[in-house]
């Protein structure tokens, strides 16, 4: 069974859709908290393929996210955690090339 999604919920779909995070944390008076919430969760990309689009577009390459994708992998990412837009964790990098 489908469930109809609520006002709320559509309304941070579109919001994410159109306007930048940024701009949604700078208004005032401000966002709800749980509002901004659910916009954030609808800003970020869903697959692999945007992640690395995002990635390169930032960046100027690939690289980075390959480094990313390698760490990963190879179990050298620990503890990882988000908060919003803010990303953490521990990397232990042995050996590999370029660092």
């Amino acid at each position: 069974t489908q469930t109809v999604p609520s006002l709320c919920e559509l309304a941070a779909r579109c919001v994410a859709s159109h306007i930048p995070f940024e701009l949604v944390e700078q208004v005032y008076p401000p966002v709800p908290e749980q509002l901004q919430l659910r916009i954030a969760f609808w800003s970020f990309p869903d697959n692999e393929e945007d992640i690395r689009l995002y990635s390169c577009l930032a960046n100027g390459s690939a690289d980075e996210f390959q480094r990313g994708e390698h760490l990963f992998r190879s179990r050298s990412v620990k503890e990882p955690l988000q908060i919003g837009f803010h990303l953490s964790a521990n990397v232990h990098v042995t050996g590999y090339p370029g660092h």
